[in-house]
């Protein structure tokens, strides 16, 4: 791969670091960066930075829309449009991409505002069966796009940027009706072959799976299978990768070859392999628009298209050129696309293969070692050159992947794609035909599962260190590079150094005597994470929004695996409500919990009373339960379990859901005195008392909300009520995760905000 084409990738990468958009006139550079990058030598690799740059630039502005008016959120509007994408719908919603092309009714009062934007939207209950492509009139609420930011959480913003959408929101009930049906697009071709799955497979186990490999849909995979998966690093074979494309192709080559040659004369007036490479490209083209144009199958078809063409040409091509090819082309039609794990896990891994194979590494030349470099052990080294990047971007590293890989591809490829893609094929033209070919694939399937499953189950994941400092990534990369370096180098067992901080660095610790306390963004709901030196508890774990998603499992573990913990000393419920336990099961299930306190009656049995009066010390800092009185039985918000966290002349006060009747309670019995206050119910306008505030007197408060609720909070009283005591208020649907150090000197360390530290140029679109 030349390295004119790593420097443009260098500047793509740049660019998505900005915490603005540059200013457009900088475009005015291209040309000249382009004219530079053609030059040999340094000033060429610089021309290729500055030109990675300026396109990445050029795209962002031409992606960006103006965003959504802030009038205009939260607000009913009609609007008229068409569905994209397939629809997902569940038990209690269906979820669908909307490209509204008109809004009949503003804000403002005008009648008709023509906008070419693309909306996410959840159609609640009532949801009619959608079709993609159907055109509807639709009364919503929208606003701007706004996701969790959290320490080592997934960036939903940035997801919905790539993908174009300028808001979020739900189909309200009105004047809902179809307008057209959806015509004959891709999208409506998936989903009819999707539904043909169904009906063919019925209740299936792995039916999900067989539409992932067929369609590259994997929504509706559960989440046990995603574990296993995840704990086998074979979700890469579920869906439609560059692995199958390639397959497909070849079969489209090999056979479309030899039917031309069967023909007799034909071959005469073209040869045979130009017919092949013409069917390699159009099978390729169209089995990666089965998946959407996803990142692997973009690569896997640029290159399939790169090497046909050269064929056609009669133009040898080596396979290094093939692969930067296939790189400057992704990045030429989705510069954002290196903002995805699956680029770099894509293009590392084929990088990696084919210098693998080309025989630069030390290994006897026998045929029986060839054999087994080339179908076995390439598979265990793959696993180790990709550790740092499975690492950095999973935190943890599937010991199971390098030999669940290396019979799971071979079996993949050879018995269950060939007779899935068979019967999605049939079943487009005769369901009933295409049927037996499905179960088929799925046969094959089930008995892969079974042995997936007990790797899972019998073969640790292996946990990276703490989320450290960028020169950790590039020590392991070196690390590996030199691992793998070709022979005749020497020392290259030193590699493994290089990895090591990567693999074995201890969690930077929380100074002595202090109390690290984190108020993490779950949106409407609660969870805070409060850590010592060598302690940590969580205080609720955010809600659970449906089946395959709790706050859990996407806020919470990841930002203790962030900070280096696999293991929690004590897990506090406040009360029943789902907004403060509903990420609870999560947490339990993927971390190591010590000690459960809680007075939700779901979890009788499995935990203690958080019952007032119950003290314990970590590191010198003193945790006391000040409510509910051990008399209370309500379970409800007023029986929320309020803790007071004290380190030497500092303390924080976490309270729950309670509401003003549990405020006098606390006032009349104990010394409230807190520096840092967690503000009651979300800063509902029943809680947050003169009378309490007076009795607390903090100096900071921390309030847990989602942005643009449906409940209007935090009460504009309350925040009002704190602003009149000079009390700085943060919210984290503003900030997103608060952290703050309470020193056992009393001081107070400087809130550290997530959202403004972490702002990259495609939050500033989405709106503060």
């Amino acid at each position: 791969m030349h390295i004119g084409t790593l420097c443009f990738l260098g500047g793509v990468f740049a660019f998505q670091h900005c915490s603005g958009l540059p200013d457009p006139g900088y475009l005015a550079l291209l040309p000249a960066a382009l004219l530079a990058w053609m030059r040999a030598g340094r000033a060429g690799w610089a021309g290729a930075v500055a030109a990675g740059f300026l396109y990445a630039l050029l795209r962002a502005h031409v992606l960006a829309p103006d965003p959504l008016p802030s009038a205009w959120e939260s607000k009913d509007l009609e609007v008229e449009g068409k569905i994209v994408g397939l629809p997902q719908a569940s038990a209690k919603r269906t979820r669908f991409e909307f490209d509204i092309h008109r809004i009949e009714r503003s804000p403002e009062g005008g009648t008709s505002v023509d906008l070419p934007w693309r909306v996410r939207l959840n159609w609640y209950y009532d949801a009619p069966s959608l079709r993609a492509g159907e055109g509807w009139r639709l009364k919503v609420r929208l606003k701007r796009p706004r996701g969790f930011a959290n320490p080592g959480g997934f960036d939903y913003e940035g997801w919905l940027f790539r993908r174009g959408i300028t808001a979020t929101g739900y189909v309200r009930s009105g004047d809902n009706r179809l307008l057209s049906p959806g015509t004959g697009n891709l999208a409506r071709v998936r989903q009819a072959l999707s539904e043909r799955i169904d009906a063919a497979l019925g209740p299936a186990p792995l039916r999900p799976l067989v539409k992932a490999l067929a369609l590259g849909s994997r929504e509706e995979m559960s989440k046990a299978q995603w574990d296993v998966l995840r704990k086998t690093g074979t979700a890469h074979l579920m869906a439609i990768s560059g692995l199958h494309v390639g397959l497909v192709s070849g079969l489209a080559f090999g056979l479309f070859a030899f039917a031309w040659r069967m023909a007799g004369t034909s071959v005469l007036r073209v040869d045979a392999r130009r017919v092949g490479a013409m069917s390699a490209i159009a099978a390729a083209l169209a089995y990666a628009a089965l998946a959407g144009f996803s990142i692997p199958t973009q690569r896997a078809a640029v290159m399939v298209v790169c090497l046909m063409c050269a064929m056609l040409c009669r133009r040898p091509v080596a396979l290094s050129v093939l692969l930067g090819r296939a790189l400057i082309a992704v990045l030429l039609l989705d510069p954002f696309a290196v903002n995805e794990t699956g680029f770099w896990l894509s293009f590392s891994a084929v990088a990696f293969i084919l210098y693998g194979v080309s025989g630069r590494l030390a290994l006897r030349r026998s045929t029986g070692r060839a054999l087994w470099w080339r179908f076995g052990r390439i598979q265990c080294l793959l696993g180790l050159a990709l550790l740092p990047l499975g690492f950095w971007f999973f935190g943890e590293f599937p010991v199971s992947a390098p030999l669940a890989n290396a019979f799971a591809v071979p079996w993949v490829s050879a018995l269950v794609v060939p007779p899935v893609l068979a019967g999605t094929l049939v079943c487009a033209f005769a369901p009933d035909l295409g049927a037996p070919f499905l179960e088929v694939g799925h046969g094959a399937l089930s008995w892969l599962w079974t042995a997936l499953e007990w790797l899972a189950l019998h073969i640790p994941v292996l946990p990276a260190g703490p989320a450290g400092p960028h020169w950790q990534m590039l020590a392991a990369v070196t690390g590996a590079l030199l691992l793998f370096a070709p022979r005749g180098v020497p020392a290259r067992w030193l590699g493994g150094l290089w990895i090591a901080p990567l693999l074995f660095a201890p969690p930077p610790p929380v100074p002595e005597g202090v109390l690290r306390v984190t108020v993490l963004d779950v949106g409407q709901g609660l969870s805070v994470v409060l850590r010592t030196r060598d302690h940590t508890l969580v205080y609720d774990t955010g809600p659970r929004f449906s089946e395959q998603f709790d706050t859990g499992a996407a806020v919470v573990v990841p930002y203790l695996r962030h900070v280096g913990k696999r293991e929690i000393d004590m897990l506090v419920l406040s009360h029943r409500h789902q907004d403060h336990l509903g990420g609870a099961e999560s947490v339990v299930r993927l971390v190591s919990v010590g000690q459960v306190l809680t007075n939700a009656p779901s979890w009788a049995g499995r935990a203690a009373p958080c019952r007032a009066g119950r003290e314990w010390q970590w590191n010198g800092a003193r945790f006391a339960v000040l409510h509910p009185p051990a008399d209370r039985h309500d379970a409800g918000n007023e029986d929320s379990c309020v803790i007071r966290a004290t380190m030497g002349r500092t303390s924080v006060l976490l309270t729950g859901d309670i509401g003003e009747p549990s405020e006098r309670e606390l006032h009349d019995r104990w010394a409230l005195q807190s520096d840092v206050l967690l503000v009651p119910h979300h800063g509902s306008g029943t809680s947050s008392s003169p009378d309490f505030l007076d009795a607390v007197e903090p100096r900071l408060a921390v309030v847990s909300y989602g942005y643009r609720n449906r409940f209007g909070l935090p009460d504009p009283d309350v925040v009002a009520r704190y602003r009149a005591r000079g009390i700085p208020v943060l919210a984290t649907a503003r900030e997103g995760a608060v952290e703050i150090d309470l020193h056992a000197d009393g001081t107070l360390g400087t809130p550290r905000r997530f959202r403004p530290e972490g702002r990259r140029y495609w939050h500033g679109w989405a709106g503060d």
